[in-house]
């Protein structure tokens, strides 16, 4: 009862000092006590006003009648298990994320060995950077968040990393490939593996000893593990190494960011045929134009795919139904929509 009355009290939206918000109590205790028939003790300490406040003007005119929150604009506090941010100025700026005000700038890229390509971190800096600015600019709070797309299954695109060694040559250093016919796994689920060791010891043996050298290599040990996935391990580093800047890192492959996702998903799935049609016109007006067209589209296939027997699979309206296109697996509009339901985790934005 008491965790009831909790969470319905604090979805009136009521908020501290009836300002709204998400937060109206912070706890809810229940005590057996003898008392008259017709009393009803309740106890309330009152938050702090410092919480939350209004600026209003009273003119005398009547009455200022301030509107009650829309709960739409905040956050569901269940998707807060998406995101990872550092303890300091990343957490700070996690929680502001869920006060219904803030606004972010997004980046993204998918996992990649040690971080992979420098332009993975000039991106996270970039947002860090419009970020401040456009909070000076808008006199708001605004956040960066990085998305790590660890629904992506290009393996041979994450797998290696090239650096600089002290003779000025570019190395590649590589992990494990994948065969053709492999299951195409997605990199939230493709395990780094024993083969770690080599590529880091290779980075060792390549570049100089300097002052950073050692921090380095234990940031990466701490998160590049053979037991840990592309994603996991790439998220975590980045938010080590830039959450004290405030970057926010969001796993979009998390439960919590697909339950987000489905209603979207579940559209797109019913409107896949209409959205093709729609792309292979815009396709065609940029090359009547004379423009590049930069995406192959029109082939049929939903914006859309799903986790099947060999691994990430794209699906394919075919009479009334769906198949993967690699599997040949079948489903029905209305399977498909139950497995959204029970398992949002299989589905995924084609890129």
């Amino acid at each position: 009862m008491r965790l009831e009355l909790f969470e319905k009290v604090n979805a009136l939206g009521i908020g501290a000092q009836g300002l709204g918000g998400l937060t109206t109590v912070m706890d809810v205790k229940i005590l057996d006590c003898p008392t008259h028939a017709t009393s009803k003790p309740i106890g309330m300490i009152p938050n702090c006003a410092a919480t939350r406040h209004a600026h209003l003007t009273l003119d005398g005119s009547g009455p200022h009648l301030l509107d009650p929150p829309d709960l739409d604009e905040w956050l569901d506090p269940a998707f807060r298990e998406a995101f990872v941010a550092a303890p300091g100025p990343a957490e700070a700026n996690l929680d502001r994320l869920f006060d219904g005000s803030t606004l972010c700038v997004t980046t993204g890229q998918q996992p990649g060995l040690f971080t992979g390509p420098l332009f993975t971190i000039y991106k996270a800096l970039s947002a860090i950077a419009l970020a401040e600015r456009f909070a000076r600019e808008l006199e708001r709070p605004v956040v960066p968040v990085y998305w790590v797309a660890g629904d992506d299954h290009d393996l041979p695109e994450s797998n290696h990393v090239h650096v600089t060694d002290m003779a000025n040559a570019v190395r590649r250093l590589a992990l494990h490939e994948r065969e053709d016919a492999e299951s195409l796994t997605p990199l939230y689920k493709e395990p780094l593996g024993a083969l770690l060791d080599g590529p880091r010891q290779a980075i060792v043996d390549a570049t100089p000893d300097t002052e950073f050298k050692t921090d380095v290599l234990d940031l990466l040990d701490r998160n590049y593990r053979p037991d840990a996935d592309y994603a996991t391990a790439f998220g975590d580093t980045l938010s080590a190494l830039l959450g004290r800047l405030g970057l926010v890192v969001l796993r979009p492959t998390s439960r919590a960011a697909k339950e987000a996702m489905r209603p979207v998903l579940r559209r797109t799935l019913e409107e896949a045929e209409s959205i093709d049609r729609a792309l292979a016109a815009q396709g065609e007006t940029l090359a009547a134009a004379g423009k590049p067209v930069p995406v192959h589209v029109g082939d049929g296939a939903a914006p859309l795919m799903i986790e099947g027997s060999l691994g990430r699979d794209r699906l394919v309206p075919e009479d009334g139904h769906f198949v993967a296109r690699r599997s040949g697996e079948r489903w029905s509009l209305a399977e498909l929509a139950a497995l959204l339901e029970s398992d949002p985790e299989r589905f995924s934005p084609n890129v």
